[in-house]
């Protein structure tokens, strides 16, 4: 995956408030220590570690719900105008996708089955990151709980509300992971291991890509930008061995005909 790619710019946005979020969780870290040790600003220093938890809560519920969403909406559109040779989003892209199949079916199958590999690997590279995060916002809360005076305070109950959005998030990624592993795994079965040759294969490959959007639309998990930069060259070319040995053999051409057709009239326009 690389080259112009104008739906990044719709990324870049969602990836701009996960930045905002890191530093808002940062800042509640260091009020929380601060928080320990009494002083005359303690009361400011705990209203501002409740104003960080809950931002920081809000923000994410913004990125996932408005710009998130948005970028993955266009993602999706953009997967069938690189696959059909359509236009939904007037937004251009050039070598995106790295395989060598024409505009068809066949496409469209192998650019989901691309992305899964990516997501795959990114995603995985991601969990002990993310793992450390949520474990030092526990460990923060449980020290405010033994070092503070008895009794439940506001910023107990904000400081928890917050560690569990953060467990959410881990748990949501690796079990995000392991489903987008079990899809590469069926992708690369079908595709490679078996190849495609019938009708009803082709049809349970397209199954699996409408099933490996579905699952990146419901966990809602933003692929860290710089790993994926990091790991881009070294996954593409990986990639484009796993490419190679992808086998679209349709013996039932009738089946996909009127798809083709489409197609061509739609590449023409």
């Amino acid at each position: 995956m690389s080259d112009l790619y104008e739906v990044d710019v719709l990324y870049e946005r969602s990836h701009r408030m996960d930045t905002v979020c890191s530093t808002i969780f940062w800042a509640n870290c260091a009020l929380s220590v601060l928080a320990f040790w009494p002083n005359t600003v303690q009361r400011v220093i705990i209203c501002m570690q409740m104003m960080t938890a809950i931002g920081h809560v809000v923000l994410g519920l913004v990125n996932d719900c408005a710009l998130w969403f948005e970028a993955e909406s266009a993602n999706r559109k953009h997967l069938i105008e690189d696959a059909f040779g359509v236009d939904f989003t007037n937004r251009r892209s050039c070598g995106y996708y790295n395989n060598h199949f024409d505009k068809s079916a066949e496409r469209f199958v192998t650019n989901a089955f691309e992305s899964s590999f990516f997501t795959m690997n990114v995603s995985e590279a991601m969990i002990l990151p993310c793992l450390a995060k949520t474990v030092l916002a526990l460990l923060l809360f449980i020290l405010m709980l033994f070092l503070q005076p008895a009794g439940v305070s506001i910023s107990d109950v904000t400081q928890a509300v917050f560690s569990a959005y953060l467990v959410e998030d881990a748990a949501f990624l690796i079990v995000f992971h392991g489903k987008i592993k079990a899809e590469y795994e069926r992708f690369y079965e079908s595709l490679v291991g078996v190849g495609v040759v019938s009708r009803k294969q082709m049809i349970l490959a397209m199954a699996n890509a409408q099933e490996y959007e579905c699952t990146k639309a419901y966990f809602k998990i933003r692929l860290d930008s710089g790993r994926f930069e990091a790991m881009n060259d070294e996954l593409s070319k990986k990639w484009s061995d796993i490419e190679r040995r992808v086998v679209f053999n349709v013996v039932d051409a009738e089946a996909f005909g009127a798809v083709r057709s489409m197609t061509t009239v739609c590449h023409e326009v």
